[in-house]
């Protein structure tokens, strides 16, 4: 460290001001990769929102769908987020009690977060493959439901759908996370 204290004492003033240069140079440039990763984050992280559904069910009913999940079942928010609407409309037949299991537990306080696979059903009546992360967290009076699903529909963006026939054989999994 004293040598090179004592090498820079003998520098030029011209040699200081070329340093100074290509640091300057070599700043703008990391400030360039800097700025770019950001913009990369930008463009990355929308298309990946866009493609989860966004959920959170309180006191048996949806209060708050994003766009994905409407263009996933086929409703829009104002059709599926009230008091009259039955959640369980959402989800294929044979896989509403697990559900409502899982539900139920975190609502106890018996869980904090969870994923879960399942069967969801659009308003159509088509079936597609849901992979869902669920938290449990105080709201108001009680314990709401916060989620995210996802799909191979969504991820591949295609427009396939499966009838019950086609897919009634998908295992539920209930791994607490």
């Amino acid at each position: 460290m004293i040598e090179a204290k004592m090498k820079d004492e003998h520098k030029t003033k011209k040699q200081l001001i070329n340093e100074m240069n290509v640091l300057r140079i070599k700043l703008a440039e990391l400030e360039e990769i800097q700025v770019q990763k950001r913009n990369d984050y930008r463009l990355i992280m929308p298309s990946m929102s866009d493609n989860n559904a966004l959920y959170v069910v309180f006191d048996k009913k949806l209060e708050y769908v994003n766009e994905a999940f409407e263009n996933l079942f086929g409703y829009a928010a104002d059709e599926i987020c009230h008091d009259e609407f039955d959640i369980m409309t959402l989800i294929a037949p044979k896989f509403r009690i697990p559900l409502k299991k899982i539900f139920d537990q975190g609502i106890r306080g018996d869980r904090r977060a969870c994923q879960f696979d399942f069967l969801g059903m659009n308003k159509d009546g088509h079936l597609f493959e849901c992979n869902t992360s669920a938290i449990f967290v105080p709201y108001k009076w009680g314990t709401a439901i916060h989620g995210m699903m996802w799909t191979e529909l969504a991820l591949k963006q295609t427009n396939k759908t499966y009838t019950m026939e086609e897919r009634t054989d998908i295992p539920i999994s209930m791994r607490i996370r």
